[in-house]
């Protein structure tokens, strides 16, 4: 019997279906705003405050992050903090790492937009959800769903933009922007979920 290794899954090093995510849980972005925050912050001592990353991959849209294309390269750098009598005067980016990343399945930017555009409306709408993350998979994308005191949720939506499928209640705001942006797609309830 011939044996073959096993095909490299999500779950392997650097391989990963997630193409968006929120900007509150998404990578810091080194654009400056977190490291200017922390002049003039009293610190009693100068070991790193946080991480933040660099990448011409990522694009923001929204509140979003979304991944430009498949293979995703990020620079990792620790935000050290100058300190002058415990006061943060200025603050140096040392470049710690380089992470390379690859999204397991082709995905459709403009897809994924129309995807954030829906999340946004759940973001601001139902104060009980938060809408953090979506993923490409073979044959559908998922809009992941915090739900207060329940297991995690989603939305899914095919490909093709045929039909969308909720398992979560979602209200009638939400369901309109469905609507209004995928159209004529039939929407499906799934187990615990339902579409006003």
């Amino acid at each position: 019997m011939l044996w073959l290794p096993r095909k490299p899954t999500a779950g392997g090093a650097g391989r990963i279906f997630t193409v968006a995510w929120h900007v509150k849980r998404a990578w810091r972005l080194c654009g400056g705003e977190e490291a200017k925050k922390l002049i003039g912050a009293i610190l009693f001592d100068d070991k790193a405050a946080f991480k933040c990353y660099e990448s011409n991959d990522l694009v923001k849209y929204n509140n979003w992050i979304v991944a430009g294309r498949r293979h995703l390269t990020l620079i990792e750098y620790d935000v050290q903090p100058i300190l002058k009598n415990y006061h943060v005067v200025d603050v140096k980016f040392t470049k710690s790492k380089i992470i390379e990343l690859l999204i397991v399945d082709p995905f459709d930017i403009n897809f994924v937009k129309r995807i954030i555009d829906i999340a946004e409306i759940i973001n601001q709408s139902q104060s009980a959800y938060f809408a953090y993350e979506i993923d490409a998979l073979t044959d559908r994308y998922e809009l992941n769903i915090y739900v207060l005191q329940i297991i995690p949720r989603t939305i899914d939506f095919s490909r093709d933009g045929r039909w969308v499928e909720t398992y979560v209640k979602l209200s009638k705001q939400v369901c309109d922007k469905i609507r209004e942006v995928f159209g004529s797609a039939e929407i499906r309830l799934g187990y615990g979920g339902s579409c006003a």
